[in-house]
């Protein structure tokens, strides 16, 4: 319980904002909402998986929430100007960007774990190159090794990341080639 009061506390503001940005035009209270969506969340809680991230499974329930909400209230403001942002918003709750960056909150917490699974040189490595920008040089100097082994080390850790994080580089890929469609469209 004291855990869950804790991940309350820690995301109901940022759960409030979310909402908020998709019904700030309509007569819907975030709060509501929000709420529900705690609630749904505690109910399920036995049948959480704990390998997944747990607020990216908030953030979808609420915005399920949301858009039963837009959808129910639109029923009765047909061909008013809110119905029309319900629509909008709707049109942005269900969209694959959406659904991709909440994932994007998983794919974080994968990303962290890997770097823990990473040990010794080949930890040192990685972050030298990607978090401080150090050549292979840079790096064999500063660890006193080869640059052959530099490379090795950072070979391995990009095979893991690769292993780890496979699900969300097909995601990516669909979501790169969405985006070069839309702006060929406007370009």
């Amino acid at each position: 319980m004291a855990a869950f009061e804790l991940f309350y506390r820690t995301e109901y503001n940022n759960l409030r904002y979310f909402v908020s940005s998709f019904t700030a035009h309509s007569n819907l209270l975030p709060e509501d909402i929000v709420q529900e969506s705690f609630l749904t969340f505690w109910t399920s809680r036995q049948a959480l998986d704990p390998t997944k991230n747990i607020r990216a499974y908030l953030y979808t329930i609420a915005k399920n929430k949301t858009i039963n909400a837009l959808k129910f209230q639109t029923r009765f403001q047909r061909g008013t100007t809110g119905q029309k942002e319900n629509d909008f918003g709707l049109t942005v709750l269900e969209s694959e960007d959406l659904t991709s960056r909440i994932d994007a909150l998983d794919m974080e917490r994968i990303i962290d774990k890997t770097y823990d699974i990473l040990k010794g040189h080949v930890r040192e490595s990685f972050i030298l190159s990607r978090k401080h920008g150090m050549t292979y040089q840079e790096i064999a100097k500063k660890l006193q090794v080869s640059e052959k082994s530099v490379e090795r080390y950072m070979s391995t850790a990009l095979k893991i990341f690769r292993r780890k994080l496979s699900h969300y580089i097909g995601v990516l890929l669909v979501f790169f080639g969405h985006c070069c469609k839309f702006f060929e469209g406007i370009g």
